[in-house]
């Protein structure tokens, strides 16, 4: 288990990251499983909750994004990391998976930032995503880090 995340109201606690690649909901005012998440095929990076807490997201190593319905446990939609195809052939860096991500105040978007550092807003409907930028840090002109301010 590696990552935890509240629900906005404080009521479900979605847990995930272990070694059987699910998503547990919890009920905090039981104490008890609402439902096991399962979709992903691997390790999962992150999981952010929408707003008002109907939704939530997950990021996987597999290189997709879900996003379930709190109440139902159901997945509505599936698709592949952003970026996943064209990233390598425009940074030429290896494609990389999601290591966190949040929803904007909306609900309809979200960004990701992968392990490579690339940025991207998403759209929750259509997995539709587009790069805003890049945080990799870049080596300063003459090779000294002094420089940067």
């Amino acid at each position: 288990m590696n990552r935890l995340i509240f629900s906005s109201d404080g009521k479900t606690l979605a847990s995930g990251g272990g070694w059987d690649h699910n998503v547990h909901l919890w009920d905090v005012g039981t104490g008890k499983v609402k439902h096991i998440l399962r979709g992903h095929t691997n390790e999962i990076r992150d999981i952010a909750f929408s707003p008002k807490g109907e939704t939530f997201i997950t990021a996987s190593k597999d290189k997709t994004i879900s996003v379930w319905d709190v109440g139902s446990g159901t997945r509505s939609q599936h698709f592949p990391t952003p970026g996943a195809r064209h990233e390598k052939l425009a940074t030429g860096r290896k494609i990389d998976d999601v290591f966190a991500m949040q929803f904007f105040k909306t609900g309809e978007h979200f960004i990701t930032i992968s392990r490579a550092g690339t940025v991207y807003i998403c759209d929750v409907e259509t997995g539709h995503s587009e790069q805003i930028g890049d945080l990799i840090p870049q080596k300063p002109q003459g090779g000294d880090a002094s420089s940067i301010k």
